[in-house]
């Protein structure tokens, strides 16, 4: 939400000018056949791509390799800028200045006891977790014996280079098998499957494997034409050929016929999605099995890919060769609104299943089986800015705006409107909320009304340091008493009398949501002091902020959902946390322009959630959550990666 709005909205509806009388005038209806504001979807998974180039922070835009480490840590080999690593936010690079063998780095690799080893085209870098340590290939070997895979094999660390000779690693120097395993014959393809075993498509049009140090397992493929490449396909290595997949069944040493006709040479199967990753012609793709064929979606265009990599929280890495690394990830937020509805200021979903939303300043707009309609009022512009949707007990619809509020007709279909001429205390309207008894409470920019039996109350705060402009509200039932955030803190309305609540670490700051928690607790989201979860029964407070991993500490809404989860709405996108017995964040997830939220920046009290419907409003539209499925997915527990003493002047290892 940008505060500009706010400012403006208050000066507007304080000002004398905007203070004309209107009584019940009814505005202008446009309708909108079949343009749907909220749209109707199935479980359909959205997914977007992001390139991260040299201005990202690569080190290089040849991408040769990559792994994920058992932390989550993504690593990136490339042809010339060293090594990076990225933990989702920003990359690190290492080269030769910090102990790299080489620049340039063609494969990288795990081993049983979590090594990272880097394969140079002279030797190889091992990576213990902090210490690079270079191996160096013997003087006679250097131009000749360059490793492409490595593995391991009776608790040995091998490689196997291009002319054939395997190599072994004992006490970080290399010793060489006299003799090539391959004889005349050169490869033409290899690959190494998920269990380590390394496979090779040779010259002789066979495929073998490697095992104590020869080939193995020679398995003729002459009758299925040209050999294209491997892949895995869950615990099988299929190999693509001219005459379509087959499967390689080590025991009978044969190929067996499977389905699949794709477009493309299959760089890699996605059993989660059951996708196959293709390339044609410089054309990256995603290849679907439907019942009516196979489904093609071209992904990127002009690129040559190396590898593709799909990590555990469900996001696919794709390295190319010149156009740096690429994210596919899933979407858990849609845009569902058109481009005629931007800056959301309020959503409600009624008993009856309308979706009603408020923009600001293009009026109202109403949609139910796929027809919208649009209220817009062309002589009062301040009216069209719709700061508040609710719904009474009874069903009736009310709008809050900044031209006083209105109360929507079923039978005319249009609105009526009440202003500072009929009792409210202010033309400006923040809130709408009501009580057991059907009382409507409504916060405005100079105070709160009342309504009950068609009749206007108002009360003011007495202190004119506090202010009366009510920019949230809550009623609690269970305390009779209505909850007020206002720019300088929160007050409390009982028996028509205020009270100021002392909160600390909030002075002269505003409180833009109020919301309940559990049973008996409130969240009070701040103009940059982040949240207080308050106890109204001991008074006591705790403090939840960007310190504590929001986004950010300007909260525009933060509310509860059936299953305990809070969603904060900041300027830079959601928090979805969750919160221990201590009240302490232990789940947090933040909401960006990667998960689909393209405008990013919420609005304030602008979010309808109600079970799995769970509605956003943002400066660009409407957002719906789509809660993609991630239970084959993993997220990473929290890890010490590094100390500093004295603001890093020290390194702290120094002293480990």
């Amino acid at each position: 939400m940008v505060m500009s709005y706010l400012r403006v909205f208050i000066n507007f509806v304080c000002s004398s000018k905007f203070l004309f009388g209107v009584h019940m005038k009814r505005i202008l209806i446009i309708w909108i056949a079949l343009q749907v504001i909220f749209s109707v979807h199935g479980q359909e998974i959205h997914h977007a791509i992001k390139n991260y180039s040299i201005s990202d922070g690569i080190p290089q835009s040849q991408i040769t390799a990559l792994v994920e480490d058992s932390y989550g840590y993504l690593w990136i080999a490339t042809r010339g800028g060293g090594l990076a690593r990225f933990d989702g936010k920003q990359f690190v690079v290492f080269t030769t200045l910090d102990g790299l063998f080489s620049n340039v780095v063609t494969n990288l690799w795990f081993d049983s006891n979590r090594n990272l080893w880097l394969l140079h085209p002279r030797g190889f870098t091992r990576y213990d977790g902090s210490t690079f340590t270079k191996i160096k290939n013997p003087e006679a070997k250097l131009l000749t014996q360059r490793a492409f895979v490595m593995y391991e094999e009776l608790n040995k660390l091998k490689f196997v280079s291009y002319e054939g000779t395997i190599g072994t690693i004992v006490n970080d120097s290399i010793q060489y098998s006299s003799n090539s395993i391959l004889g005349e014959l050169k490869i033409r393809k290899y690959y190494k499957s998920h269990e380590g075993k390394v496979y090779v498509y040779l010259t002789d049009g066979n495929i073998y494997t490697i095992e104590n140090n020869k080939l193995t397992n020679n398995i003729d493929v002459a009758d299925v034409g040209a050999l294209y490449n491997f892949f895995s396909h869950e615990n099988e290595v299929w190999v693509q050929t001219k005459k379509g997949n087959f499967k390689i069944d080590l025991i009978n040493s044969k190929l067996v016929a499977k389905p699949g006709n794709y477009k493309g040479a299959v760089i890699h199967f996605d059993p989660n999605e059951n996708v196959y990753w293709t390339q044609s012609k410089e054309n990256v793709m995603r290849e679907v099995f439907t019942h009516d064929g196979i489904k093609i979606d071209t992904i990127i265009r002009g690129v040559v890919i190396n590898q593709i990599l799909v990590d555990r929280e469900g996001s696919t890495w794709i390295a190319s060769n010149g156009g740096g690394l690429y994210r596919y990830l899933l979407q858990d937020f849609e845009r569902i609104s058109s481009d005629d509805l931007r800056g959301v200021m309020a959503i409600h979903v009624d008993s009856k299943g309308r979706q009603w939303a408020g923009s600001f300043g293009n009026g109202v707009w109403r949609t139910k089986d796929g027809k919208t309609v649009h209220y817009l009022d062309k002589n009062y512009r301040y009216r069209n800015l719709i700061t508040s949707v609710a719904e009474s007990p009874e069903g009736e619809v009310w709008v809050g705006s900044g031209y006083g509020m209105g109360r929507y007709n079923e039978t005319t279909n249009t609105f009526t409107w009440y202003t500072k001429d009929d009792g409210l205390a202010a033309n400006g309207v923040f809130n709408i909320k009501f009580d057991e008894a059907d009382t409507m409470w409504i916060g405005t920019a100079a105070g709160v009304s009342k309504f009950k039996d068609g009749k206007f109350v108002t009360y003011r705060i007495d202190d004119g340091d506090f202010g009366n402009s009510m920019l949230a509200s809550h009623y609690s039932n269970s305390e009779r008493k209505l909850y007020i955030g206002t720019d300088n803190g929160v007050a409390t309305l009982k028996n028509g009398k205020f009270s100021v609540l002392s909160l600390s670490g909030i002075e002269n700051t505003s409180v833009l949501c109020i919301q309940p928690y559990l049973d008996s607790l409130l969240l009070f989201g701040t103009g940059g002091a982040g949240i207080i979860l308050f106890n109204p029964q001991n008074l006591t407070q705790k403090l939840i902020t960007s310190n504590d991993g929001l986004a950010s500490d300007f909260i525009y809404f933060a509310t509860m959902d059936e299953d305990g989860f809070i969603w904060v709405g900041t300027e830079k996108g959601i928090n979805k946390i969750k919160l221990n017995d201590s009240f302490e964040v232990v789940e947090n997830i933040h909401f960006n322009g990667e998960n689909g939220l393209r405008g990013v920046e919420t609005n304030q009290n602008a979010f309808f959630i109600n079970g799995e419907e769970k509605y956003f409003g943002l400066v660009d539209g409407i957002y719906e959550y789509k809660n993609p499925p991630r239970e084959q997915y993993k997220s990473f527990s929290p890890h010490l990666t590094d100390i500093q003493i004295y603001y890093g002047d020290y390194d702290a290892k120094l002293y480990a």
